[in-house]
């Protein structure tokens, strides 16, 4: 009986919310035919027709009060009610157009930023790697003593030690990030290229898109055929997704391979910041070094190491499990394993890469501040506008009220109203921030993989919502209580809003003023001290002077040049861009200052070799030519520039930096000297000349150590670059 009681009056309930006029005439039928039987029982006592129904009437109560409790029986008056006060409320809305206008857009700024800055911020922090159980994956970061996190990499060696030993890990994978020359339909392309261990996609758990990806039995062997898994985007932009792409024969590095598999479409590889083109197997990286070097040497730190960790597993027993692997390597390899220890980082916190001093959250949380206050600001304007109509509402409210509205009543139709508004102007908001990401996802930087994927998805949805609701409560609350809150008796007899003792006084009014524009002048303190240091940014002292230089990136490679026949088109086209009307000087480099990732390379000094369980100090390095420093405009400080003659043929020689000089040589004159990229015995490259310090990578990095040797080879896979200097570039 009960679970047919209530079913009934759930099928009552959907009939009163869905079929109401219907159910009203049941209703009104029914008290008809009840009042109907009580007249027709005074009748019968002798009471005439008009007395009868009084006496019934009497008996049965009040008609309309009897309605009302039945419908309040049905349960579903707060659906109708709020049915009612969003009619009301859009009436509200339509009537005054200008004010509706002004709230919609400013509250559409506010929410525009905030859903364009947190969807930024979410695809580069928050969003899960695209992987099954992606709290499991963890970045094996190594830290060097007196280093931050994540300063090197791991040796093929020690990436395998890691791989066997660390028990709390189902899997320990990794890669390494490079570029390969792919060269398919008569057409070549400088791709970026993950190199990685052939557990790699079967550790993340990724199904390909089409064909297969590396398995873990292949990848990791010497002279086992290249193989191919493209990125989904890149077989887009490149194949046109051709389905019939796999097994197709290609050139990497002008080495034959072929087309295996296409990767998912959301699976853009370990860091979400950057967009890999291809992966390889790791046995491929032997088509740019050799492979004796990679597979053997301790030392040859390249692979970037991951892990998954097992179920139930936490991150303290893994780094546990990482101290001990870490201590026995020390003491089995004292002279290459004794400097660095190996922490744990979960995925997300190691984005973009997984260093120590990574200032990335701070200031990702820094403009999630900054749009959240502009958002403040905007619901500040929104309530001062409420509150002014609130006061201009108020003989409406009264005359609600004295018809038996009460005071909750009231405040959930200003309520209502204000929501409206916030879902007006956050529906215009999401707009603004979609157009917003769309523009950001635009963004390319030359020789930089980046992808900034700001899309909309559900988490950002679900924030742009929750700060609608947010600012449609916080702007309709306050006008709501001092509009519920006027005294009746004053306002129906004055017939003014002016006499009531609450929403007209201009005391909180002229505060939220006051506060709307000191906000807004912090706002504007804040832009302009951004500004300015936009303005410092550009006075800077970089180390060359970048004013009336035009850089131009070219890859002979790319369209079939060997070796040789490049070394002559670089020679070449530096004397024909020399010999242009306006031009002072050409010179051509292997790296763009600031312009991506330079050549680093370990230092050994002559007579000062490395000590015990220490490793030679990583320093940055540019091939350039004799006119280089012309050109750039670089302050030579000591020895010489330098000059033709310094051919492949002559000894080797190096222009230093002030910082290296001061590191390697602190209390000695560094000319003369010699240091050795290729290992302790040499060949050493003579120290010639020291410049000024520079900006290599970033405009804010740290004084570092830095080198100048001349192009002895060009390396077959990468692009030099030529630079031009006139005497003005319009």
């Amino acid at each position: 009986m009960g679970t047919e009681r209530s079913i009934q009056m759930i099928v009552l309930r959907l009939r009163s919310l869905f079929r109401r006029r219907q159910v009203d005439q049941e209703l009104d039928e029914e008290i008809r035919e009840h009042l109907d039987h009580l007249t027709n029982d005074y009748i019968a006592k002798g009471l005439t027709p008009r007395e009868a129904r009084e006496a019934a009437l009497r008996e049965f109560g009040g008609v309309e009060r009897a309605k009302e409790n039945c419908r309040d029986a049905r349960k579903v008056d707060w659906l109708q009610n709020f049915v009612q006060d969003v009619r009301f409320g859009l009436r509200m809305l339509r009537k005054s157009p200008g004010v509706t206008a002004v709230v919609v857009i400013a509250l559409a700024l506010g929410v525009g930023a905030n859903t364009a800055i947190f969807s930024i911020v979410d695809g580069f922090l928050l969003r899960p790697l695209p992987v099954p159980s992606p709290e499991q994956i963890t970045v094996l970061a190594i830290q060097q003593k007196d280093a931050p996190i994540g300063s090197s990499g791991f040796s093929y060696p020690e990436f395998l030690d890691y791989r066997r030993q660390a028990d709390t890990f189902s899997d320990v994978f990794g890669i390494v990030i490079s570029s390969v020359q792919l060269t398919a339909n008569d057409r070549s392309d400088q791709c970026f290229v993950n190199y990685v261990s052939g557990n790699f996609f079967s550790a993340l758990g990724v199904k390909p898109a089409l064909g297969r990806l590396i398995l873990p039995s292949e990848g990791e062997t010497l002279g086992e055929p290249t193989v191919v898994v493209l990125d989904y985007s890149y077989w887009q932009r490149r194949f046109d997704g051709d389905l019939g792409v796999i097994g197709r024969r290609i050139l990497v590095d002008d080495k034959s391979a072929t087309i295996i598999g296409v990767a998912p479409r959301r699976f853009h590889g370990m860091f979400p910041i950057f967009e890999m083109d291809v992966y390889l197997p790791m046995s491929s990286i032997s088509l740019e070094e050799p492979a004796i070097a990679f597979w053997n040497n301790r030392d040859r730190r390249r692979i970037l190491g991951f892990g998954r960790l097992k179920p139930g597993v936490s991150l303290r027993e893994a780094q546990s499990s990482l101290d001990v692997v870490t201590g026995r390597l020390a003491r089995q390899y004292p002279a290459t394993d004794k400097w660095f220890t190996v922490r744990a980082v979960p995925e997300k916190s190691a984005r973009p890469i997984a260093y120590a001093n990574n200032s990335f959250v701070a200031i990702s949380g820094l403009f999630l501040v900054l749009a959240a206050f502009v958002l403040l600001l905007a619901c500040l304007n929104v309530e001062n506008i409420l509150l002014a109509r609130g006061s201009a509402r108020q003989r409406e409210m009264g005359i609600r009220a004295a018809l038996g509205a009460g005071r909750a009543r009231l405040i959930r139709q200003v309520l209502t109203e204000s929501v409206l508004l916030a879902i007006l102007g956050g529906a215009a908001g999401i707009a603004i921030g979609v157009s917003a990401n769309r523009w950001t996802n635009a963004i390319h930087v030359q020789d930089i993989p980046l992808q900034l994927d700001s899309a909309l998805d559900w988490r950002a949805f679900t924030f742009a919502l929750a700060t609608v609701l947010f600012a449609g409560i916080v702007v309709g609350l306050l006008p709501a209580i001092r509009a519920s809150s006027a005294d009746v008796n004053i306002v129906l007899h004055a017939g003014t809003p002016r006499s009531s003792d609450g929403i007209h006084r201009p005391g909180l009014r002229n505060f939220l003023i006051v506060a709307q524009v000191a906000g807004s002048l912090v706002l504007l303190v804040a832009a302009g001290l951004f500004v300015r240091s936009l303005q410092m940014v550009q006075r800077f002292d970089l180390g060359f002077d970048p004013n009336h230089v035009l850089n131009v990136t070219l890859d002979p490679h790319e369209i079939g040049y060997d070796e040789a026949r490049t070394n002559g088109f670089y020679r070449d086209i530096e004397t024909r861009v020399r010999a242009l009307p306006g031009v002072q000087s050409a010179s051509v480099a292997s790296y763009v200052p600031m312009g991506g990732f330079p050549s680093k390379a370990a230092v050994y000094i002559e007579g000062h070799p490395v000590a015990s369980g220490e490793q030679p100090l990583r320093v940055l390095f540019n091939c350039v030519d004799s006119a280089y420093v012309e050109t750039m405009r670089v302050s030579l400080l000591r020895g010489r520039d330098f000059t033709d003659s310094d051919s492949e043929s002559a000894p080797l020689v190096a222009i230093i930096n002030q910082t290296m000089s001061h590191h390697f040589w602190p209390h000695e004159d560094a000319i003369g000297k010699r240091f050795s990229m290729d290992g302790p015995t040499g060949p050493f490259a003579e120290v010639v000349g020291m410049t000024n310090n520079g900006k290599y990578q970033t405009i804010g990095e740290d004084a570092q150590p830095f080198f100048y040797v001349p192009p002895r080879k060009t390396s077959h896979r990468n692009a030099f670059c030529t630079f031009a200097r006139s005497f003005r570039l319009n």
